[in-house]
Formats: structure tokens, C-alpha cells, sequence
């Protein structure tokens, strides 16, 4: 049983600047939702999450937001506006080419990637 089935090369679209705010905020890039996007999250949670602990709600179907992260963890609020400024005037209106997927872990304050799977068209 394969815990990614064959799943071929899809094109997600991005648009705009966004921040979550809060106590540590982040700042991203929101990519466009579309229901196989949705349909594919749903399933790939159902797959993977048995596999970890103490994962963060933010990422299961329902909640999950699908975004490029830009920047994270000790952003200064009044910091946010300098940041934002660097960003006017710039597109972030992108279609990019998803090929490959990775299985990422976090052990305390140690990030990296498990296992990469290449997308190949079926």
C-alpha cells in the first residue's frame, strides 16, 4: 500500500500578499483554492496523519489554508509595514508547476524533510 499513490504534475496558481496575524505572524503568499486542490489535501491527510504527533490543526481539511510561506517566527509587528512596503508594486500572480511533494518533520526546533516523492504522469 502506497502512502502517496500515483498523482501526475498539477499547476497551482498564486496571488496577492497576505499575513496570518497573531502572536507570531506570517507572512505568505496565498495560492488559489481550487476543489482538486482541496480533494488532494483531503486525501493526503488522510494518508499521512496517522504517521505523526502533535500536528498542528491549522494544516486538516477545513482549516488548512494552501500558502507559500515567505516569512515566519520572530516577525516584529511594527516591522510587518516595512516589510510590506518592499512589497508594493510587485505581482505575485504565478502559475507554478507542482511536480514533486515531501513528507517534512519537526523534532523540537529541527526541521527537515523525510521522504520526497516525484510526481510522474500516470
Amino acid at each position: 500500500n502506497e502512502l502517496i499513490p500515483k498523482i501526475n504534475p498539477f499547476i497551482i496558481r498564486t496571488t496577492g500578499l497576505s499575513v496570518f496575524t497573531g502572536q507570531n505572524p506570517v507572512v505568505y503568499i496565498p495560492v488559489v483554492v481550487s476543489q482538486n486542490l482541496l480533494s488532494l489535501h483531503q486525501m493526503l491527510w488522510g494518508k499521512t496523519s496517522g504517521l505523526g504527533n502533535q500536528l498542528n490543526p491549522y494544516y486538516q481539511p477545513g482549516y488548512w489554508i494552501p500558502h507559500i510561506t515567505l516569512l515566519h517566527h520572530s516577525i516584529d509587528a511594527e516591522c510587518l509595514n516595512c516589510i510590506f512596503d518592499q512589497f508594493i508594486g510587485r505581482e505575485f500572480d504565478w502559475e507554478i508547476e507542482i511536480n514533486q511533494l515531501s513528507l517534512i518533520y519537526q523534532r523540537g526546533g529541527e526541521y527537515g524533510i523525510h521522504k520526497v516523492y516525484p510526481l510522474q504522469y500516470k
